[in-house]
């Protein structure tokens, strides 16, 4: 029994667009969770200074003392 080897071809345009779907596909979650790892962390460390949730807002100027 003999294998008949197929020889080496180019990738059609369709393989092409299918490979770069997928990695489309894979950078766009690992963006999403990116954006989500860094939303927990800002909100732990907001949570962390200020656990009511409150805004914290510094005071524009010096208070007036005569």
């Amino acid at each position: 029994m003999s294998k008949d080897i197929e020889p080496h071809r180019e990738k059609t345009l369709h393989e092409l667009n299918l490979e770069q779907r997928e990695i489309d596909r894979s950078i766009r979650e690992t963006n999403i969770e990116a954006a989500n790892a860094a939303g927990k962390a800002t909100l732990d460390v907001l949570n962390r200074h200020r656990p009511d949730g409150k805004r914290m807002q510094k005071p524009v100027r010096a208070p007036v003392t005569e």
